[in-house]
């Protein structure tokens, strides 16, 4: 124990240079992939989009992990923590897509955790978690604007060269062949080939991780009153994401 505490320390305020930071189901997976082999390519060495190498080698922080994980320069995290001497990548999604698909995701790992998605909701992890983590992000973002970068899921989806730049630039300013390298990222990142490579894995979780999903089933069971919460929710995240959008457009012009 004494030991995995000292490499915890270790690791989070010496190897690493960056935090990612997100609430559960918010794309943190699908952005470390895109981290994770950027440093591969631009080291020359071969892509991987496995999970079991990824959660290896790029971590959330405090699991157990071999020493290969210090290698790159990047923790993962669901909680935002008082390190002050790191920079941040926080990574955000519209809540209703983030909390019905991690209630998915949970009902996977056990499903007899929450017998609905209210149960769910109204739990720590729910409702109360995301709200907590989307005002906690903004206000990191309108303390600290340069030392972090905010990635919404949505953003990535829809312009992923665009994203992908600004979050390379940001890890990585100097390196001149950020363009080419994020080209060759998009190409590695399309739903076949990160489907190919979870099935080869012995993990029946990963199974569908990447596929594309619809949850509009789930919306339907969301009693009234948490509905409305979860749409002022979805209120404000907007705001935040026009309100950032915005602030990078000044900065950048």
């Amino acid at each position: 124990m004494l030991l995995q505490t000292f490499r915890d320390f270790y690791n989070i305020y010496i190897s690493r240079d960056f935090l990612l930071i997100s609430y559960p189901k918010s794309g943190s997976t699908l952005l470390r992939f895109a981290l994770l082999n950027y440093f591969k390519l631009k080291a020359g060495d071969t892509p991987n989009l496995s999970h079991t190498y990824l959660n290896a080698h790029m971590p959330e922080i405090f699991q157990r992990t071999p020493r290969a994980a210090s290698y790159f320069p990047i923790y993962k995290s669901h909680h935002i923590l008082p390190f002050r001497n790191k920079r941040m990548l926080l990574a955000l999604r519209n809540p209703f897509d983030s909390l019905c698909s991690y209630y998915a995701f949970s009902q996977k790992r056990n499903p007899l955790k929450y017998p609905s998605i209210d149960s769910f909701l109204r739990a720590n992890e729910g409702i109360k978690a995301y709200r907590k983590k989307l005002d906690r992000i903004v206000h990191l973002h309108q303390r600290h604007p340069l030392e972090n970068c905010v990635v919404f899921y949505e953003d990535f989806i829809e312009n992923p060269k665009t994203v992908l730049l600004r979050v390379l630039l940001f890890i990585d300013p100097s390196n001149q062949s950020v363009d080419t390298i994020a080209d060759e990222l998009i190409d590695l990142l399309n739903r076949k080939n990160m489907r190919e490579w979870e099935e080869r894995e012995d993990n029946s979780q990963l199974k569908g991780f990447s596929a594309q999903k619809n949850h509009d089933d789930l919306r339907r069971q969301i009693s009234p009153d948490l509905a409305e919460i979860i749409e002022q929710l979805d209120v404000e995240y907007r705001q935040c994401r026009h309100q950032f959008l915005s602030s990078l457009k000044q900065m950048q012009g």
